[in-house]
């Protein structure tokens, strides 16, 4: 045996113990964040505080998110993290393809920013980066959409579970 090996095998324990202390810690801490966000949502007094309650939430595992409250063929913009938007901005689900799918199916929708996908107000010049729409529904009925940005750092999962 190599004088080495026994050094070895030490340092491959050791790192295979952080390797699993991290991924605790991260499991943890993400927990912890989905938990408090839970807490948010039972406990909101008003729309705003809802609204505000979920871009929190999703701002954790996502760059940019938005949230529009529907009524009939329109998303009105209720909020945003990470966003230079106007609030009670109007984007009408006719004109904009990847939010009139998510309404209507009741289903997250990944899509393109692109004008015909999400609007002129969240669409992004050549090359597009994706975008997600999850629907936050009542009962069987699409109330919200949350817009996030489909980035490296967003969690699908997370989402949809926010929702």
């Amino acid at each position: 045996m190599h004088p080495l090996e026994s050094a070895w095998q030490t340092v491959q324990r050791e790192f295979d113990v952080a390797v699993f202390e991290a991924a605790v810690a991260t499991r943890r801490k993400t927990t912890s964040e989905l938990n408090q966000i839970a807490r948010r949502l039972k406990q909101y007094e008003t729309e705003a505080g809802w609204f505000d309650a979920i871009l929190d939430g999703a701002a954790a595992f996502s760059s940019q998110v938005a949230a529009f409250a529907l009524a009939g063929e329109s998303a009105s913009l209720r909020g945003v993290r990470n966003l230079d938007l106007p609030v009670g901005t109007i984007i009408s689900l006719s004109q904009a393809a990847a939010f009139h799918s998510a309404a209507r199916s009741g289903d997250i929708v990944v899509a393109l920013r692109a004008r015909s996908e999400v609007s002129d107000l969240l669409a992004q010049p050549a090359p597009p980066t994706r975008a997600c729409l999850v629907p936050i529904l009542n009962g069987k009925r699409t109330v919200a959409l949350l817009f996030a940005s489909a980035g490296d750092d967003a969690d699908l999962n997370a989402f949809e579970l926010i929702a």
